[in-house]
């Protein structure tokens, strides 16, 4: 599955790939790329069923799909990798199942079951998604976010076209995910961040991560 991706700084040795959280794309990462095109190699693909790119979305098609994308665009086949919420979850799957793509890996607030709340919010989830895509609430997400202005047409973009199964798969694939045992012996290097305004559940599993 080729996932599409933005790509600066060709001519530099060593590569980064960057993963972005739900309901999001690659876009959201426009000034670390910005800023990092002199030194490295960036690579930021929106997951399956995001953004531009196609398919059916899962832990399994991610992981994959960006392992592949590694393998075929990184230099040397091999790469440091940042992810934030479901990228963040990606990555922490890369350690697992791909280890030899892999030089560094950051995480920032990966989410993992048990989540609380999941069977009401997934219930919900359908009938209030309309309300969510409109441009009233959309500008005040954006907002509360202190999201750039440049990038508010992506963002208003993005939760538009952003469908509910999609949002219920990965609802439901986040409440059954549990850290895998094998991370034990995982030898990857890894940053572990979470903000001090997330759920609990993310603290949790930072710390589980660790």
């Amino acid at each position: 599955m080729a996932l599409h991706t933005l790509e600066v700084g060709t001519g530099n040795i060593d590569t980064i790939v960057f993963i972005h959280g739900a309901a999001l794309g690659g876009w959201m990462w426009r000034l670390q790329l910005g800023n990092l095109a002199d030194i490295f190699h960036c690579l930021a693909p929106d997951l399956p069923g995001h953004g531009k790119s196609a398919g059916d979305y899962s832990f399994e098609s991610a992981t994959l799909a960006v392992a592949n994308l590694i393998r075929d665009k990184a230099h040397g086949g091999t790469a440091y990798v940042v992810g934030l919420s479901l990228g963040g979850l990606v990555a922490v799957n890369l350690i697992d199942k791909h280890p030899d793509l892999l030089h560094k890996v950051i995480v920032s607030a990966p989410p993992s079951g048990p989540v609380p709340g999941t069977g009401i919010l997934t219930v919900m989830m359908r009938f209030m998604l309309p309300l969510f895509k409109s441009d009233f609430v959309i500008r005040r997400t954006a907002d509360q976010l202190k999201l750039p202005e440049q990038d508010y047409e992506n963002f208003r973009q993005s939760q538009k076209t952003v469908s509910a199964d999609l949002l219920l798969t990965v609802a439901r694939e986040v409440h059954a995910h549990r850290l895998p045992e094998s991370l034990h012996n995982a030898t990857i290097p890894t940053l572990a961040v979470v903000g001090e305004n997330e759920i609990a559940v993310n603290f949790r599993v930072v710390r589980d991560l660790v």
